[in-house]
């Protein structure tokens, strides 16, 4: 599952989309194991520039984070709930 969230973020960054928000309750996963990331409120183009380049290398490392802070809940796998949760928020 993790990597699909990261093959989902590389397809907005592909598209020259810098999310700006990664976290947990951005990353939504359905019954079908599509991978969804909402929530572009903060969202902005990359412009090619040294600038954006680094931006983009921190949300990559972003995601990366997150994701090793997160783990899966199999008891909500099948319901087509989140199944992305964060450890801390309990």
């Amino acid at each position: 599952m993790e990597e699909k969230a990261v093959k989902a973020f590389d397809e907005i960054h592909a598209r020259g989309v810098l999310h700006d928000d990664v976290r947990p309750a951005n990353v939504l996963v359905g019954s079908d194991e599509r991978v969804w990331i909402i929530d572009f409120e903060y969202s902005h183009t990359l412009d090619g520039d040294e600038n954006s380049d680094k931006l983009l290398t921190a949300e990559k490392m972003a995601v990366r984070d997150m994701l090793t802070s997160i783990k899966l809940d199999d008891s909500r796998k099948h319901t087509g709930d989140l199944i992305l949760k964060d450890p801390e928020a309990e």
